[in-house]
């Protein structure tokens, strides 16, 4: 839990200086049906949800919220807001499709044999990086520049359908490890991050 102290952290003591009695001894965690503690499945859990599938779709739905704050600020009158929305999603897109390029659709490749499944996905991401090349050079307040995030999020829901109702069913039946293959995305991701100065997640 976040509130509990660090395993070292010394208990803290109150204002008055009398230290509280001490806490009695944990209870074992319950056993449920299956044999295996409850922490242990609890701390299973976030692995499993950060499988190669996991991650990545947490990402497309990150995206998507990120185009929905778009288009409730574009219509203000901070311009630096919009940007900052657009420059958050343009980053994170990009650094989302070069994991997939990098790691998750060469294995796609290999465990599906489908070569032209991932050929399409990389062409859409082609497409995608296009359109972000041409924001950097588009003035934020031109109306031309919200064409092309309006233009970029549809391109993006589209490739996003095909991978999360096509990709990712096959990739969960086929002989791979996501778990691992989730870890080696999230280190890769969490490098990119770090050296592109952003924070982590």
């Amino acid at each position: 839990m976040a509130n509990e102290p660090a395993p070292h952290e010394s208990p803290q003591v109150p204002a008055h200086g009398i230290m509280p009695p001490p806490m009695p001894p944990p209870m074992p965690p319950p056993m449920p049906a299956d044999g295996a503690p409850a922490s242990e499945q609890e701390s299973a859990a976030p692995a499993i949800a950060r499988d190669a599938i996991g991650l990545l779709t947490e990402d497309h739905r990150k995206v998507e919220l990120l185009f929905a704050s778009f288009a409730q600020v574009r219509h203000g009158d901070s311009v630096e807001e919009k940007f900052s929305v657009a420059k958050q999603v343009c980053g994170d897109l990009l650094i989302h499709m070069a994991i997939e390029e990098a790691i998750f659709y060469p294995k796609v490749r290999q465990a599906l044999a489908e070569g032209a499944l991932v050929d399409e996905a990389e062409h859409e991401h082609d497409g995608a990086k296009e359109l972000i090349k041409e924001l950097g050079d588009i003035d934020p307040a031109d109306p031309v520049f919200d064409m092309k995030i309006e233009s970029l999020a549809q391109q993006i829901v589209e490739h996003v359908e095909k991978e999360e109702t096509v990709v990712f069913p096959k990739m969960l039946i086929a002989p791979v490890d996501l778990v691992a293959l989730g870890m080696e995305l999230a280190t890769a991701k969490s490098d990119m991050r770090s050296q592109l100065g952003l924070p982590p997640e």
